[in-house]
């Protein structure tokens, strides 16, 4: 465990300031052959002074942060974000024709990078999965959920918008030729488009369940694309017929990059080797023979270097990776750098001189010639916010309202708001959270639980004293992998859901004495699948728990006896919160175990019954639900990207937030404020005037 004290600039809630824009100081870097325009005189931004994220970044609605208001069915149609925590996990770089700027995509926006000064300017706010620049510099597109945004660099007002895709929107592509531009979606088809009309000129349809790779051929007469499928294949298309091209040799491979000067492209895979390969699927060198999972693949403008991420020890899942520089004439290996962090995004400066990677939470630049690091374009001043706060898989409120735990990438994050510190919880152990009720803290908010799935001995469970940050007992009596987990009303009690990643049978709850470590009592039977999520009620007598193929049990703690068990969902169970008064049950997962329809109910548990069969999630299951203070609203969390909020005397649909993969929701303990986060988003929270 590694305690540190990072945060050292305002509160939370209250007491937030927001300080000014402010650059980077320079560090020795090597110069370029031609100057690089800074970044002040390339982009003027209109509503100047922007404001740099300190550790909470305040919406427009900063007013609501002194708001008491506490969220009910009467005003949830209201509620409203009131800021996020931090930057973000960065999505994709990318480099500016004109050599600066370079531009970052987020989950919280688009930030933009002077090369030369390291000035950080934010661009803009919404969510980014991938950006590219026009080829003369002047636009900036960005893929922001289903749609294709194009902005001007130079004022950032949005010059057009592509509306055709019915999915999530994964790459765009400039043709270096023409005025066209393509598009490729999670709904499985390409779309080309005329810049000059803004009319869409072809949608193509390809293997693969979703495309997420597009590149131009040098002469803009070829679309090269990547699809997800059982056996990955590159794919390529003639642009003014919108046919695919019949190969001599089939192309297999999941990563790809077109060489910008001539007809070259380098092919990866999982689990495969790297090659240089014509258009016509011959190979022509084989850079790496050894089979590996290949992240990135970047050419240089003049095509002589590739500059590669590959995963060298895929069995080790630590995330780590190494970055090499090939010359594409004779596969000879240049440059090598072992990297902590996988490298998921490679760019080079227009003269070729310079290398910018990234993983969610550095961008490094990169001397081409001597193949040394030159600085990390993404540290920042303690007061600042980082990037990488993202892919949170659960959170948790102090009892007191005064501090939020977090699980992300990087471990467990405890953030006091009043006194601006933070304990950071390790974990050497190579593994994963599994997501909602990951975490949790006791009522009297001194110890801090946590489920976590190793790789090597599977699931076991942490209890921390929070006062001390000291790791008091590690329950790892478990057969197989740990999920959620709960105190009860009196913190003398831990129970623990465990079973297979699955969801299927064997499954089953453990008890323990959170003040020795002894497993009390155990709740199992032959049949029962594995226990992904429980809760007690607010008196703590009883014990809730749905199952991976939906059934809830609910115990009596004083007897060990299980007093009722019925089918929660139609299928898969994940989520699970008693009402304040214990009568009604919320329970969310799928339908069916084998599609991906979800399931969100609300139960009465006198009659067993559904009160309220909530419909509007779609297309993946519900993975946290909790009820506010008074029980008239219900929050669901759905990977499907949304955030609903419903009246639970009628069953209406108050409110939608968009969240990107949402994995978690709680509210605040005085109920004036509801907390998000998700796997590709950053903790948000949100409020009503």
């Amino acid at each position: 465990m590694t305690i540190g004290r990072i945060f050292n600039a305002v509160t939370l809630l209250a007491l937030l300031l927001i300080s000014a824009c402010t650059s980077q100081p320079p560090t020795e870097m090597v110069p370029d052959e031609e100057p690089i325009v800074p970044i002040e005189e390339v982009l003027p931004i209109v509503n100047e002074p922007v404001s740099e994220p300190t550790l909470f970044h305040v919406s427009e609605n900063s007013a609501l942060l002194e708001s008491q208001t506490v969220i009910t069915r009467e005003n949830a149609h209201a509620i409203t974000q009131v800021g996020y925590l931090g930057k973000g996990n960065i999505n994709d770089i990318a480099w500016s024709p004109s050599g600066s700027p370079i531009a970052l995509a987020t989950t919280t926006g688009i930030y933009l990078i002077d090369p030369q000064t390291f000035g950080e300017k934010l661009f803009s706010t919404t969510s980014s999965n991938h950006i590219t620049f026009s080829p003369d510099g002047t636009l900036l597109a960005s893929a922001e959920g289903s749609r294709g945004v194009l902005r001007d660099l130079e004022n950032g007002s949005e010059q057009l918008v592509l509306e055709g895709h019915s999915d999530k929107v994964y790459m765009i592509a400039f043709s270096p030729a023409d005025n066209l531009l393509a598009t490729a979606s999670q709904d499985g088809t390409i779309r080309l488009w005329d810049l000059s009309s803004e009319d869409e000129l072809q949608s193509l349809e390809g293997p693969g369940t979703f495309v997420h790779d597009i590149a131009f051929s040098a002469d803009g007469k070829t679309l090269v694309s990547a699809a997800y499928s059982q056996h990955p294949t590159i794919t390529l298309w003639d642009v003014v017929s919108g046919k695919e091209i019949t190969k001599a040799s089939e192309i297999s491979g999941t990563a790809f990059a077109v060489s910008p000067a001539g007809n070259l492209i380098a092919v990866g895979g999982y689990n495969a080797p790297l090659h240089l390969i014509d258009f016509n699927g011959q190979i022509n060198l084989t850079l790496d023979e050894e089979p590996k999972p290949v992240l990135a693949l970047s050419f240089s403008p003049d095509g002589k270097i590739l500059a590669s991420s590959s995963d060298e020890d895929p069995d080790d899942h630590l995330g780590n990776s190494t970055l090499k520089l090939w010359d594409t004439t004779s596969g000879e290996l240049v440059h090598t750098h072992e990297e902590e962090g996988n490298t998921f995004t490679i760019a080079f400066s227009p003269d070729g001189s310079q290398l910018v990677t990234a993983s969610p939470e550095k961008v490094k630049l990169w001397d081409i010639k001597n193949g040394k690091l030159i600085t990390t374009l993404t540290d920042q001043p303690e007061e600042k916010a980082g990037f990488g706060t993202g892919s949170i898989d659960d959170f948790a409120w102090s009892p007191d309202g005064k501090t939020l735990t977090l699980a992300t990438f990087k471990g467990i994050d405890v953030i006091n708001l009043q006194t601006h510190e933070e304990i950071h919880f390790d974990f050497d152990e190579d593994g994963f959270f599994h997501g909602d009720n990951s975490i949790t803290l006791s009522p009297n908010g001194d110890f801090l639980a946590v489920s976590f799935i190793s790789f090597k001995t599977r699931g076991f469970v942490n209890i921390y004293d929070i006062r001390t940050e000291e790791l008091l007992f590690t329950l790892d009596d478990f057969d197989e992998d740990t999920f959620g987990i709960a105190f009860n009303h009196d913190n003398s009690i831990l129970a623990t859901g465990w079973g297979n990643t699955w969801g299927f049978s064997p499954g089953g709850v453990k008890l323990w004495d959170v003040s020795t470590g002894d497993l009390i009592d155990e709740y199992d039977h032959e049949g029962m699948a594995t226990i992904y999520n429980l809760t007690f009620n607010q008196e703590g007598n009883l014990l809730a728990a749905i199952s991976g193929e939906g059934h809830v049990y609910i115990w009596d703690v004083n007897s060990g006896q299980e007093i009722q068990h019925f089918q929660g969902t139609g299928g898969f169970g994940y989520a699970v919160a008693f009402s304040p008064d214990s009568k009604r049950l919320a329970v969310g997962g799928a339908e069916k175990l084998d599609d991906g329809t979800t399931s969100l109910r609300l139960i009465n548990l006198n009659t067993e019954e559904i009160i309220f069969d909530l419909k509007g999630h779609e297309n993946w299951y519900v993975g946290s639900v909790e009820f506010n203070a008074d029980g008239s609203v219900l929050v669901s969390a759905s990977q499907d990207g949304t955030v609903r909020l419903w009246d639970t005397q009628t069953g209406e649909q108050l409110a939608v937030l968009d969240i990107p993969g949402a994995t978690s929701v709680g509210f605040s303990p005085d109920g004036t404020f509801l907390a998000t986060a998700g796997y590709r988003d950053v903790l948000r929270l949100w409020g009503v005037p």
